[in-house]
């Protein structure tokens, strides 16, 4: 069976073919599997240092507002939140 495989022209073309691009292709290759990698690693270490704060709102017993006001004021709260530029969202 090995030889075979061995002496199978497509084969040996196909691996002739890779050798000779490989300056090529491998290059392409190795930069996505360790950009992928380095953004994982960047992103580990942002969370790694990010300090978390409790927020805590305590309301009195005699506000008449509906919920509906707090939620808006959550709501806009939330929408404060900045995105950054392209290379930080990266």
């Amino acid at each position: 069976m090995a030889d075979i495989i061995l002496n199978d022209q497509i084969l040996s073309v196909f691996l002739n073919w890779v050798g000779q691009t490989i300056f090529i292709w491998l290059p392409v290759l190795l930069f996505y599997i360790f950009r992928s990698a380095w953004r994982d690693y960047i992103r580990a270490a942002f969370l790694a240092r990010k300090k978390y704060v409790l927020f805590e709102i305590k309301v009195p017993r005699d506000v008449a507002k509906s919920p509906k006001a707090m939620e808006s004021f959550l709501a806009s709260l939330h929408a404060t939140r900045r995105m950054g530029n392209g290379l930080e969202r990266w």
